[in-house]
């Protein structure tokens, strides 16, 4: 470079400069390797090049070396020099340096678009023929990728540019029906109808066959054509690999917005019947088409609309309970409203289909011959510890996935609608005994006479099993199969059946809708939920293990969506409902459920879940308490008392979110060691609003739990003797025995005072959770509510779970006549074990 300018210099007769345009060429190539050779050597930076690409104009760089130095170390706002001085020998570097900065970089398409404005259109196609260019092995263009150009074809080209300059894109992106689509579907979400009808003739203008299939819905709905849609042209549109069902949603809206339901509706029927057959629509993906098909038709009562929605199982409003069956319903109402249910004790008759799983000819029906598939698959056990002949032979439930219910015996099977089985309130132990018992007498009635069942004892009974223990069965059935093992000769088939009902009630109802279930089996693998002694058998697949011996003592599930329900159970025990009206909001989700698929199972852990929503308001404050969590996440701290306010406020007034933000709240201050004092402070707060301050309390221990206690809040619960009890409350609700023993150093001795006297609640827990014989005295307790009561129970069983002792006999027999139905839930239900025999009088 100074040579040149050297040479210029010295000519002092201006001849040189005739040519100025050749000069400035050579300068400005001389520069350009001058600087590059510096690049290269280390002695210039990313920074010199953008100086120089910036100071001069195009082209600074002819001879094409500075852009490729600077694109590795590129930022948004370079693009703005690369399409100064662009050459199309740059397209494959530039559309490597978008692809980094949108989709690995975490930025959209709108984030670069002031950087390119003013870029010439050969610019725009190449980046955007670049990103649809297949991958290895013929690999599609990722899905971001896609969405990036039909930005740009929405913005700068396309129907609307130079045709020589778009017509290879264009071409390439028509020779894919999947990438037509995915273009499709991004243009009409982001703009909308306006421009779609001309880029939809832009591509068909390609004549590839294999795209115009996908392209006629779009022509025949988007403009002024009277065409209908058929459904080979929507089933080709479905069948796009990876893009089909949002395309298809797509036409939806788009017949929705040009007002040709008619159009499209016969094609659309066929084609979600074909899917509702493949297999029965999740709950989010239910959610998903019921807005498409309110755009399509707006009126849900017109009959098109109702017959869509029947396709995509929305829940019908039914008037009878039997408006499913063709039998009379003897006048029987059905509650409108899914939150209620019929009064204990109402006569319900079920229409029931019987099949013989022996290998027979078929039934002729549909639903008949798919429930005898099943139940040649779901054979039940036979329990060889019972008596000979009836209930030795394990009972079996299935659910067929598609709207039927099922129980089976050893050789009998009978079948009633799922829905119909939800609505009329009848629990699976009463519709498992009724068929068992009309099997065994022969009759195989069309109709099965039952009763609705009493929800308060079904949570009366999940008390009786264990609270933490059912809910850690329960939620274990989410991440897998779950088998129970050890359950004892004495405990009866119908004791089995409420402890597996017990289980299913802290579900929502319906789970069921596919799940099997059994009192009994040989081999487990078929089922969800299993007694059986072969605990181990599961064709390769890991199966939770669920040992009778140790109720009510609870295992945390070791999977995500389990441990995640399984925490989340309890606090909504703790917080927002008593266990039956955990119960009845779980009673009221009847959508089917599909265990194994993650949508559901997502939407089984929000707020979608209604054992999951709050009961009380909303707090005014919630919003302020959320920006201090947020101030402490990010290590801005302020005053215990402010933070302990935020903290109330969350665990008092927010939802299921606000609690989950409250433990990650709680989990930093603990970090930072400023959670015991905040922790006694909740404690010991009190106000006029009873039932917050009671939720309050009950979010502390919650934490408290989670935390473990310092010396503050130890102190805060040995001056409140009401909070210590309603601490070992949670603690055995919470399935946490082993945790008790104050012998080994567990929160009963952290409880005592230096004196070394606890208060006498809890000198009546500390006695039950010794072995050392020692008076009881529960009248201490009963002053504390029944909750009280029933963790002695549970205290006393868990001690005498390795062999048989007195201890829990006598807690029954004290209790019997102050406290029969907390007595009788123990009886009923089998969890009271041996000690039942000591109880005077036959369970209620």
């Amino acid at each position: 470079m100074r040579t040149v300018l050297g040479w210029l210099a010295e000519d002092t007769t201006p001849r040189s400069f005739s040519r100025p345009g050749e000069i400035f060429q050579a300068l400005t190539e001389t520069a350009a390797l001058d600087l590059a050779t510096r690049f290269a050597a280390g002695k210039a930076g990313p920074e010199h090049l953008r100086r120089h690409l910036a100071a001069l104009p195009a082209p600074a760089d002819p001879t094409g070396v500075l852009v490729p130095l600077l694109l590795p170390f590129a930022r948004p706002e370079d693009l703005t020099l690369v399409a100064r001085h662009w050459a199309p020998a740059l397209a494959p570097a530039v559309v490597d340096l978008v692809v980094r900065l949108c989709a690995a970089g975490g930025r959209e398409y709108r984030d670069l678009a002031s950087h390119l404005q003013g870029a010439p259109e050969a610019m725009f196609a190449a980046i955007v023929g670049g990103l649809l260019e297949p991958g290895a092995d013929d690999d599609p263009p990722p899905a971001d990728a896609v969405e990036l150009a039909a930005d740009i074809i929405r913005e700068h080209g396309g129907a609307t540019g130079d045709r020589a300059t778009w017509a290879p894109v264009r071409n390439g992106l028509a020779a894919s029906p999947a990438r037509t689509l995915q273009v499709l579907v991004r243009y009409f979400a982001s703009r909308g109808v306006p421009g779609l009808l001309q880029l939809v003739e832009w591509l068909a203008a390609a004549g590839q066959p294999q795209t115009d299939a996908v392209l006629r819905p779009f022509r025949a709905l988007g403009g002024n054509s009277q065409e209908s849609v058929g459904h080979p042209d929507l089933a080709a549109v479905g069948a796009a690999d990876g893009i089909g069902e949002a395309a298809v949603l797509t036409v939806v809206r788009l017949a929705g917005w040009s007002g040709r339901a008619e159009a499209l509706t016969p094609a659309l029927e066929e084609w979600l019947w074909a899917e509702a057959n493949r297999a029965p629509f999740s709950v989010a993906r239910r959610r998903t088409w019921t807005a498409a098909l309110d755009e399509l038709w707006p009126d849900r009562r017109a009959d098109e609309r109702q017959r869509l929605g029947r396709l995509i199982g929305e829940p019908k409003a039914r008037r009878r309970l039997l408006r499913r069956n063709t039998e009379p319903t003897d006048g029987e109402e059905v509650p409108d409203d899914p939150s209620s249910r019929l009064a204990a004790g109402t006569r319900v008759p079920l229409g029931a289909g019987w099949v013989d799983p022996a290998p027979s000819p078929p039934p002729a029906s549909a639903d008949g011959r798919g429930i005898w598939e099943l139940a040649r698959l779901y054979a039940p056990g036979v329990r060889r510890d019972g008596p000979p002949g009836g209930t030795s032979d394990g009972l079996v439930l299935f659910g067929d996935g598609g709207g039927r219910l099922a129980v089976r015996g050893a050789d009998w099977c009978c079948h009633t609608g799922f829905e119909r089985f939800l609505e009329s309130g009848v629990g699976i132990t009463g519709l498992g005994l009724a068929a068992s018992a009309s099997a065994a007498s022969g009759t195989r009635p069309s109709r099965l006479q039952l009763v609705a069942a009493d929800q308060r004892l079904g949570a009366q009974d999940v008390d009786a099993f264990g609270f933490g223990a059912v809910a850690a069965v329960a939620a274990g059935l989410l991440g897998g199969p779950v088998s129970v093992v050890g359950a004892p000769p004495a405990l009866t088939t119908e004791q089995r059946l409420r402890f597996i009902e017990a289980v299913l009630a802290l579900l929502p109802a319906g789970m069921l809708a596919g799940m099997a279930v059994t009192t009994a089996a040989d081999d487990p693998t078929p089922f969800r939920l299993a007694f059986t002694t072969q605990a181990q058998i599961s064709s390769g697949q890991s199966r939770l293990l669920v040992r009778w011996g140790d109720l009510p003592e609870a295992a945390e599930p070791p999977s995500g969506y389990g441990r995640e329900y399984f925490r989340r159970l309890l606090a909504a025990r703790a917080l927002f409902q008593d266990t039956a009206g955990l119960v009845h909001a779980l009673s009221t989700w009847r959508d089917p459920l599909d265990v194994d698929q993650a949508e559901d199972l997502l939407d089984v852990l929000t707020d979608t879940n209604p054992a999951f929503v709050s009961p009380l308001p909303a707090s005014k404050s919630l919003e302020k308490a959320r920006s201090r969590r947020r101030a402490a996440m990010a290590g801005r701290f302020a005053r215990e008392p402010e933070e302990a306010d935020a903290l109330r406020i969350l665990l008092s007034g927010g939802t299921m979110a606000d609690l989950q933000d409250a433990v990650v709240f709680a989990n930093r201050l603990e970090t930072f060691q400023r959670l015991d004092g905040i922790l006694a402070r909740l404690i010991r707060g009190d106000g006029r609003d009873t039932d917050r301050v009671a939720r309050t309390h009950a979010g502390a221990l919650l934490l408290l739990q989670l935390s473990g206690g310092g010396e503050t809040v130890r102190a805060a619960l040995q001056e409140l003797p009401e909070a210590a009890v309603s601490w070992i409350v949670h603690l055995t609700r919470s399935g946490s025995f082993a945790a008790l023993n104050a012998a080994q150093g567990g929160w009963l001795r952290w409880l005592t005072p230096p004196s070394g006297q606890l208060p006498p609640p809890l000198a009546v827990f500390q006695a039950l959770a010794t072995p050392r014989p020692a008076p009881i005295d529960l009248r201490l307790l009963a002053v504390h509510g029944d909750d009280a009561l029933l963790a002695a129970l549970q205290i006393a069983r868990y001690g005498e779970r390795h062999g048989p002792a007195d201890r829990f006999a006598q807690l029954l027999r004290a209790l019997q006549h102050t406290r029969p139905a907390l007595v009788d839930s123990f009886l009923r239900s089998g969890a009271a074990g041996s000690s039942a025999a000591a109880v005077a009088g036959p369970p209620r």
